[in-house]
């Protein structure tokens, strides 16, 4: 197997331990959501993607930082998102999802925009906040051995 396919399967694992009934699996087992949290993680035969909504990285096995991975599985998961919706008049043209490091401090995680908007309109903002799903000294040790699958 390789190192992406053990990281999505101790996920798996991880996500079963701590949310139970709530996931739903699809693609024969290789597309997992949380509920309604808008949280997924997907894999193919080269990248293991995790997304919240319409908006998601993609991590190579072979090119990317699986550490990068791990960091962002557990953010999705442990952290606030500060989501921020951007209009032109009443047209929704793009999102930003942003985690909450800390109070004040967030890291972008991705956006996602359109190109057909009304450009001549004034761009109004609007920002939301979805909570952390889980406390991240619950899942403390299962990060540690996300960690240990990369060493091996």
């Amino acid at each position: 197997m390789k190192k992406h396919e053990v990281l999505f399967k101790k996920i798996k694992n991880i996500l079963f331990e701590e949310f139970g009934d709530k996931l739903k699996e699809y693609d024969d087992g290789t597309h997992i959501t949380i509920g309604d949290s808008g949280v997924w993680v997907t894999l193919d035969k080269r990248e293991l993607t995790l997304g919240y909504g319409f908006i998601h990285n993609h991590f190579d096995y072979e090119y990317d930082d699986l550490n990068i991975a791990i960091d962002t599985f557990v953010n999705l998961l442990t952290n606030r998102k500060r989501i921020t919706h951007y209009f032109k008049g009443n047209f929704k043209y793009k999102n930003k999802i942003e985690f909450e490091l800390d109070t004040s401090k967030y890291k972008e995680f991705g956006s996602a925009s359109t190109w057909a908007l009304p450009f001549w309109k004034q761009t109004k903002e609007t920002v939301s906040f979805d909570n952390a799903l889980i406390m991240h000294s619950v899942i403390e040790n299962n990060i540690e051995e996300l960690r240990a699958i990369l060493n091996e």
